[in-house]
């Protein structure tokens, strides 16, 4: 967080610094100047952004999300997360439109590419 902006995810540059990406497919984002050491991580590194072959760009939720629906994407669309790891072959997702809250008929996207 700086002053009333979240910056999430973010990665390690340095001991002192962060890189927070505000879109990965034109390279740029904001460097964080730490202001004490980050703690130790004990998670291992899953998807936090993905883009369907649809072009719909989709975001990890950092807040409260929808049950089973952790990704926001353009177009009123959520979608569940993919397959933790390494995922060898085509990854496919379960995504639903959303509308005031409330999901409609789930279907099944192809993600073209994934940002762990």
């Amino acid at each position: 967080m700086v002053e009333n902006s979240i910056h999430d995810p973010c990665f390690v540059l340095s001991e002192h610094s962060v890189a927070c990406p505000s879109d990965p497919a034109s390279n740029s984002g904001v460097e964080v100047s730490l202001t004490k050491p980050l703690p130790e991580s004990t998670i291992a590194a899953n998807a936090w952004m993905m883009k369907l072959t649809s072009g719909a760009m989709c975001n990890i939720g950092t807040g409260t999300t929808i049950e089973g629906y952790p990704f926001y994407c353009s177009g009123n669309l959520v979608c569940s997360a993919p397959p933790p790891g390494k995922p060898q072959g085509a990854v496919f997702v379960r995504c639903a439109p959303v509308k005031n809250g409330k999901t409609g008929k789930p279907g099944k996207y192809l993600v073209s590419t994934l940002y762990e």
